[in-house]
């Protein structure tokens, strides 16, 4: 078992990722989008959100699959709680693996937050899933976010310390992380980062060939988070930073850790497709 790298030194953008002041809640959800009706702007209903791809809602605080429109403002949320995400700085993707499905390309205006609330600050367990396709790796003194609940628990692809080489990083308050030793480019991968209140585990799946999963011992989380859940980016203080350079699809997240079989389910393959690499 390897120890939790620690964030220290380690800037993600404009400044260090290291625990942040808190601030005034600015995030705020949608309920509608405008229409145009015989040349008028009417707010009309939106449509119920695609429901979750995943074996089981137990524990489902939140869940995007991004089938409707990720450019009007508003990603809906399928989880029981419906807290949907006000997004800016999205553009319409498709993800290709395992199935073609609606996804969203990150641009560097990016600013996509699930409002703030209790469900969200996860001290004692929490499962964060997604598919990425990261198109750029980030220099030594960066990295690209992937998720943020400030203060708490994070995602972020980072550089690997030799080599042009990016990997994922699952971050727990901001200070240690445990990460992956690379993470492929241009192509679609499963990513996980989970905590069940001792250990961190991250892990990616892009084919029966190519996957990691690297687990450890961190001192632990803080009890709560800030700001809401920023999704495609880093924040600080309630403001977007570092976003991530590449697109994503499906996000959920979990109150608690999920088994290795139940990530393989939301992949779509065999119970076994995610062995231990160390520390598991």
């Amino acid at each position: 078992m390897r120890l939790a790298a620690a964030i220290t030194g380690f800037a993600l953008g404009a400044c260090g990722f290291d625990l942040k002041l808190g601030g005034t809640q600015t995030d705020g959800g949608g309920s509608s989008d405008a229409r145009e009706v015989d040349g008028a702007m009417i707010d009309a209903p939106l449509g119920p959100p695609v429901a979750c791809s995943a074996p089981s809602t137990a524990g489902l605080v939140a869940c995007f699959e991004l089938e409707d429109n990720v450019t009007d403002g508003t990603l809906r949320d399928s989880s029981p709680a419906h807290a949907d995400a006000t997004a800016l700085g999205l553009e319409a993707f498709q993800r290709t693996k395992p199935a073609t499905s609606e996804a969203a390309n990150v641009t560097t205006a990016v600013s996509a937050y699930v409002p703030d609330s209790p469900s969200l600050d996860l001290a004692t367990g929490y499962t964060v899933t997604m598919w990425i396709r990261p198109t750029d790796v980030p220099s030594a003194s960066r990295a690209y976010g992937l998720f943020d609940h400030e203060l708490q628990y994070a995602g972020a692809i980072g550089r690997a310390a030799t080599g042009n080489v990016a990997q994922l990083r699952c971050i727990n308050t901001g200070r240690q992380y445990e990460y992956t030793d690379s993470i492929p480019m241009d192509t679609w991968s499963f990513i996980a980062c989970t905590w069940d209140g001792t250990t961190l585990c991250a892990q990616y799946w892009s084919s029966t060939t190519d996957h990691q999963r690297y687990c450890t011992m961190p001192s632990g989380i803080a009890a709560d988070g800030d700001h809401g859940l920023a999704i495609g980016h880093l924040s600080s203080g309630g403001q977007p930073e570092s976003p991530f350079v590449g697109s994503f699809d499906s996000v959920q997240v979990y109150d608690r850790e999920l088994s290795d079989a139940e990530l393989c389910s939301i992949i779509g393959e065999p119970a076994t497709c995610l062995p231990c690499t160390a520390g598991c």
